[in-house]
């Protein structure tokens, strides 16, 4: 769907936007609820975590007519044989843009959905439905899209997969979408040899909370795992001399104007001789 120039976003989680005087647009929802901006509230989410097919929201504007971003598409591939990914597939949302530099910016798009079926599953790849930032000034982020990977006998895709959102200047990012990576009957063996990132809220197909699952999995030495995900294995779980896990600011995300996000989050002020708070958790 796509973003405004001149009030909300378009799609049923587009982000708000154009009223407000000098506050940017929100981000789109889909799988992840969009940023907050300086003045409105993010798109909300909608659709299916385990048959994605709806496009993402757009971002709504900024004051001044600044417009939002475009939420990403829909893109389903079905095969009986194996899907071998060493590319990219991207149903990432658009940036929402500024008005000349100098006035809010719209909100960022949401991620789309990806959903892969087949036989077997494999390559190193990048595989990415994520929200679009705000340009410059106090927009909100795309909320994250929808990815489900569902390979019915094995499962040795070791490449990155992410449904994130990343927070503008100003505004706050959207939610992590929603990944469903269903478990093979023959679970792999996997071997990290690159720096990935499997980055998104995991579920499996019955709905509830789920595991990126392997039958063992080892990470090779200089080798950077940046992940906010529930991992699970069968049989060895592996961590070599030089390598990394890192889920380093993959929480919540702070604002430069306002109250920061999350349960915990730090209260913000306007007043220009105090400073906020910490989050807690």
């Amino acid at each position: 769907y796509a973003g405004s120039a001149t009030g909300n976003g378009l799609g049923p989680g587009g982000g708000i936007g154009d009223s407000v005087p000098y506050a940017g647009g929100s981000g789109g929802g889909y799988g992840g609820v969009g940023g907050n901006s300086s003045g409105y509230s993010g798109g909300v989410t909608y659709g299916s975590a385990t048959a994605p097919t709806d496009l993402g929201s757009g971002g709504g504007s900024g004051y001044t007519s600044a417009p939002g971003g475009a939420g990403g598409g829909a893109i389903k591939i079905v095969a009986s044989g194996t899907v071998t990914i060493n590319g990219s597939i991207t149903s990432n949302g658009h940036f929402g843009q500024d008005y000349l530099g100098a006035h809010p910016s719209g909100g960022g798009g949401s991620g789309g959905s990806i959903w892969i079926i087949a036989g077997s599953l494999a390559g190193n790849g990048l595989i990415n439905a994520s929200g679009g930032i705000s340009a410059l000034h106090f927009g909100g982020g795309g909320g994250g899209g929808r990815i489900v990977l569902d390979p019915s006998t094995s499962d040795a895709f070791t490449g990155s997969v992410s449904v994130s959102s990343n927070a503008p200047l100003g505004g706050n990012s959207g939610r992590y979408g929603t990944i469903v990576r269903d478990v093979a009957s023959s679970p792999a063996d996997i071997t990290l040899t690159t720096n990935t990132s499997w980055i998104g809220n995991i579920t499996n197909m019955l709905g509830g909370y789920g595991n990126f699952t392997f039958n063992s999995l080892t990470i090779n030495s200089g080798v950077t795992l940046t992940a906010s995900v529930s991992i699970s294995t069968i049989n060895d779980f592996t961590l070599n001399s030089g390598a990394t896990i890192n889920s380093t600011g993959r929480g919540y995300s702070g604002s430069i104007r306002g109250n920061g996000s999350g349960p915990g989050m730090g209260i913000g002020t306007y007043d220009p001789y105090l400073g906020g708070s910490g989050g807690g958790y």
